[in-house]
């Protein structure tokens, strides 16, 4: 099951990247990237959350009386919330747990003289440091954000033991999570990287650095680079999109590292560093390499693993030497095994004129050198079974409960049909808590009972059955006090927001006040993240506890009604700006709204309300592309912009006829009934060759499953 483009916006990802993968890229090359289990665990990975425990130290000021909290706070956990900017590095102690539930910028004073200057050691400018210490989590709630000027990391690591960095939106940044001479066993997961001046993850010196389930975008030097001296590195089930050196890079003197199940799609978006011009450009672009040991490392690069990554070169990314996805080079004092099993995509294997297979003389420039190559990844089949069991899609989010240790999965829902999720399963957060009650279906509950008045709490999982359509039943209990509130979500869509206001004839929680509340005809994907929410409302006496039982998945035994397919002409669209109606011939009503009679690059906005139904449609917009000018169409659904793009094809003729008609397709849309789309159109151009931003119409196109639905 595809992948589609509202459960990467959830995830956070920026509208730059989902418009490259989902609307640029060649179309096979999209099919397997957004089909691709490492793409779908990445996403879902990056859109569940931890919650916060009870116990945390709240932070909610930027001064010195917090920055002496944290930075002597070793052994105790907290939280930072708000937007927060501290005026330096925070320096965070051993044996502490550190939540973030905003932004924490760091504008840093690197200098970024060139590509080799290096943000490390006594000097380094950071959001986080963790220097020479142990046992430390640094996570992020609800995709919090690490920001910089280009001239500090997001997270800096040296000498340290044991180091998690978890759920971040780390951007605009020099490095993203830096793994710096002496530290075992870094994890870092479930982060979107996007938009540094160098590398976005790198590791030297180091054992056991391991990332997974990172989105990465625009990566000014390398994604990954597990770089000289490396023992253990692993990246596992990542996404590159968009870099400027390699994709994944094994360094001289690395030894025993991994890139497994990783996925990189070339792509060339905007430089981001804080002077350019002092950065050359490297001139090339590369996948996943493997590189000799040259005359100034004492230690050989040996045993590095790559199995069933893919790489991607779309046929319109032009840049410089941007070939080979894979290779393994001997350099001067030669190298090591290097194992290649099972990597696919369309860029293939490095070859620079010495051929692409070992060279007998040991040229130090064969990329070929003592590399094992086998077509499938059966020889490393038992090291990805074992990596997918160490890194499962969501390692599950911290209850409030539980003294704020990562509990395991949910279990899995049981029965064929119904399937039941029992809350006290669920990952739990705020106030929940477990309440045994003899008349629920397992002898508990979560509720709300038991704190102060008032609370509320939250209970969430992820969806392992089948995508499909399903009717979701909540169980739970609805007693004669106070009212409480529940509320069911899906991703960040609301299924049901409801009051407990039953009058069953009982004050208590038994057989008589067990009741339930149906949501019909939901699409759900295996993977979805469903969160509960609990209000508790009345007196100590009176409260309504919010207590909840089960949930669960009923299959329908028919799928609902087919969506129907919409048809709007853009003239029947309420108009702004300077956009007026035309008559052109070619056009499906003989009529297209247009920017041609006013200024030169000027610009309108066509709007309306979208009357079909709820569901998942392809977007298409039909325009005219003429021969002159390169004008601009932004498409907004509410306030998400679903595309921008130039009207610069080449078709042929300067005029508005059928041979310039042409179109622009948005996969897998979620569209409800009443949503506001807008089209906004920028002329540009001089007055005899302007690009006047004709469009024709616009279709809503059901997916091959869709059906009315939630």
């Amino acid at each position: 099951m595809a992948v589609n483009i509202r459960e990467v916006k959830e995830a956070g990802i920026s509208q730059r990247a989902v418009d490259y993968i989902y609307n640029v890229i060649d179309p096979e090359q999209k099919k397997s990237v957004i089909e691709d289990e490492t793409f779908k665990d990445t996403i879902n990975a990056i859109k569940a959350t931890d919650s916060v425990p009870k116990n945390a130290i709240e932070i909610t000021r930027a001064d010195n009386n917090s920055i002496s909290q944290i930075e002597n706070g070793k052994g105790k956990t907290f939280v930072l919330r708000g937007n927060l900017n501290f005026g330096r590095t925070l320096n965070i102690p051993s044996d502490t747990t550190i939540y973030v539930d905003g932004t924490i910028t760091r504008n840093g004073n690197h200098s970024a003289d060139s590509y080799d200057d290096e943000n490390t050691g006594n000097s380094v400018d950071a959001v986080f440091r963790v220097d020479d210490k142990s046992n430390v989590k640094l996570i992020g709630v609800n995709n919090a954000k690490l920001r910089s000027n280009q001239r500090g990391t997001g997270v800096y690591i040296e000498g340290s033991d044991n180091v998690e960095v978890r759920g971040f939106d780390i951007g605009n940044v020099w490095e993203g999570v830096v793994s710096h001479w002496g530290n075992s066993d870094v994890k870092i997961l479930n982060n979107y990287i996007h938009d540094t001046g160098k590398r976005a993850i790198w590791s030297l010196g180091s054992e056991r650095t391991q990332a997974a389930h990172n989105f990465i975008e625009n990566a000014g030097g390398d994604g990954f680079d597990w770089d000289a001296y490396s023992t253990g590195s692993l990246a596992y089930e990542n996404v590159v999109v968009g870099w400027r050196r390699w994709a994944g890079f094994v360094e001289e003197g690395a030894q025993n590292s991994y890139f497994a199940k990783n996925i990189g799609v070339m792509a060339e978006f905007e430089y981001k560093h804080p002077d350019p011009n002092k950065i050359p450009d490297k001139g090339y672009t590369m996948g996943w390499a493997d590189n000799g040991t040259t005359a100034k490392i004492s230690r050989l690069t040996q045993n590095n693993y790559f199995i069933g990554n893919s790489m991607f070169k779309p046929s319109s990314y032009n840049r410089k030497a941007s070939g080979g996805g894979y290779f393994a080079k001997r350099n001067q004092k030669g190298k090591g095994q290097t194992y290649f099993w099972g990597n696919t995509g369309n860029v293939g294997f490095a070859n620079n004129g010495n051929g692409n297979i070992p060279d007998t003389n040991e040229n130090p420039k064969d990329t070929w050198y003592k590399a094992n190559i086998e077509p499938t990844v059966a020889p490393g089949q038992s090291t990805l079974d074992k990596f997918e069991a160490l890194f499962p899609t969501v390692p599950g989010s911290v209850p409030g409960n539980n003294g704020g240790q990562t509990p395991t999965n949910p279990k899995p829902p049981t029965g064929s049909n119904p399937m039941v999720i029992q809350a006290e399963d669920m990952q739990l957060g705020g106030e929940y808590r477990v309440e045994k009650i003899g008349a629920a279906s397992g002898g508990e509950v979560i509720s709300l009972r038991g704190g102060n008045n008032n609370d509320s709490g939250t209970a969430s999982f992820n969806f392992t059955g089948g995508t499909g359509i399903y009717n979701v039943k909540i169980n739970y209990f609805d007693e004669n006090d106070g009212v409480a509130q529940l509320k069911l979500n899906k991703g960040n869509q609301q299924l049901t927001s409801f009051k407990l206001d039953k009058q069953l004839g009982s004050p208590a929680a038994n057989q008589q006040t067990m009741t339930s509340m149906e949501i019909k005809n939901v699409s759900i994907s295996s993977g979805d993240r469903f969160q509960i929410e609990g209000i508790e409302q009345g007196s100590p006496q009176t409260a309504e506890h919010a207590r909840v039982d089960s949930v669960e998945f009923i299959r329908t035994a028919t799928n609902p009604k087919p969506l129907k397919p919409v048809f709007l002409e853009a003239e029947d669209m309420q108009l702004g700006g300077e956009y007026r109606v035309e008559k052109i011939g070619a056009a499906s009503g003989g009529e297209v709204i247009s920017l041609r009679g006013g200024n030169n690059n000027d610009s309108g906005t066509a709007s309306f309300d979208f009357t079909g139904s709820t569901g998942t449609y392809d977007l298409k917009i039909n325009y005219f592309d003429e021969n002159d000018g390169v004008g601009q169409l932004k498409i907004d659904q509410g306030s998400d912009r679903l595309i921008s793009f130039q009207l610069n094809k080449d078709l042929g003729s300067p005029l508005a006829n059928e041979q310039t008609m042409t179109s622009m397709e948005i996969s897998d849309i979620f569209v409800s009934k009443g949503d506001n789309f807008r089209i906004e159109g920028i002329e540009q151009g001089l007055l005899n060759t302007a690009e006047h931003v004709r469009i024709d119409s616009i279709q809503f196109i059901p997916t091959d499953s869709s059906s009315t639905l939630i």
